[in-house]
């Protein structure tokens, strides 16, 4: 029987909200309700007992963002947390597996991409890197975002309570969407409701598996208000007179978004202890920062600057991704784009290599 533990928190939902005095984003949740658990689900094949029984949670779904800033670059990024109490003790029967939906609301999408990967982490001592998800239509009007690490989609592991699973994925906001900390959480019928009824809210829907054939267990559901609009639409600005057309790559400023050089040789042990790179921004703008492989985000890193000037973000593979690298030099692209209120976004990409 699913039941749901409630913290102590105001009654009011706005001051759920951390005071708005963010310089930059932050993961932020504007729910009541931090844990949900399945109860006890016996492991495929025994009767359940002490050793033989699994306790698989979640925790409440939250979003990256400064709410003193929305969102204006029209991609922001939610997350989910699972994990079972205790650790997982379904190992001997292949595992205890987590399914997990997400159901955007009207007016978003899901916006998986090269540039904007799926996010994973494993372990709280490590930041979230990139990992693939496959999509599958889901069961509750939303997609399934199945572990695609194997090259075929699959169950996430769980991990225990001090080393929470989470998964982050990006959205793309396809109108102005304003419900964070504005609509109040709800469910249907002990689950996720239709994404039109939901208040604007972004919903992650998570079933446990307790072991290769087990019983997949009822579904948890919890949701996070989001809150930004779509990226702007650059006016086509003036006609130029019509006069002789100006030779390639004379006319037009070029964009440099990137404070100080880029080296033509990145090391592998650099990108292990973070890279710094310097981005020039205005008052407000969103800086991303990415590590590109091919099309595969090896690092990512994003902040919100308070003025106008450079902020520094720092590129940090995880270990998965420095063993898949291996120790060949490989081309790499670095990839820089800035976001501000009112502003056409900006991107800047330069290339380099990549190795030991």
């Amino acid at each position: 029987m699913l039941r749901r533990v409630a913290v102590l928190v105001p009654l009011a939902l706005g001051l759920l909200v951390p005071a708005v005095a963010h310089a930059e984003a932050s993961w932020l949740h504007d729910s009541a309700v931090a844990e949900q658990s399945t109860g006890y689900l016996p492991c495929a094949g025994t009767e359940g007992g002490v050793l033989d029984e699994v306790l698989p949670s979640v925790d409440y779904a939250e979003v990256f963002l400064d709410p003193a800033a929305p969102v204006l670059g029209g991609v922001e990024y939610v997350r989910v947390q699972w994990y079972a109490t205790g650790g997982d003790y379904c190992r001997r029967e292949g595992g205890t597996g987590a399914a997990i939906e997400i159901i955007p609301p009207p007016g978003t999408e899901l916006a998986l991409s090269s540039e904007n990967p799926a996010l994973c982490g494993f372990d709280t001592l490590q930041p979230a890197s990139p990992c693939p998800a496959i999509t599958v239509p889901g069961d509750y009007g939303g997609t399934l975002l199945a572990d695609g690490r194997s090259g075929q989609p699959a169950f996430w592991p769980v991990s225990d309570g001090l080393n929470k699973t989470r998964l982050q994925v990006p959205i793309r906001f396809t109108r102005t969407v304003q419900s964070f900390a504005t609509s109040p959480e709800r469910w249907c019928n002990a689950g996720p409701c239709p994404a039109d009824q939901t208040g604007g809210r972004v919903q992650f829907t998570v079933r446990f598996m307790p072991g290769t054939g087990g019983n997949v267990s009822a579904p948890l559901t919890t949701s996070v208000g989001v809150s930004g609009g779509p990226a702007p639409v650059p006016s086509p600005g003036p006609v130029p007179p019509a006069g002789k057309p100006k030779p390639p790559g004379k006319g037009g400023a070029k964009v440099r978004l990137i404070a100080g050089k880029v080296p033509e040789k990145l090391s592998l042990a650099t990108l292990r202890r973070g890279w710094p790179v310097k981005v020039k921004v205005v008052a407000g703008a969103t800086a991303t920062a990415r590590l590109l492989v091919g099309k595969v985000a090896v690092a990512v890193a994003t902040k919100r600057a308070a003025k106008a000037g450079t902020v520094q973000l720092r590129l940090k593979a995880s270990p998965r991704a420095l063993r898949k690298l291996g120790r060949r030099a490989v081309a790499a692209k670095l990839v820089v784009s800035v976001a501000g209120k009112g502003t056409k976004p900006r991107r800047q990409a330069v290339g380099l290599s990549l190795g030991p």
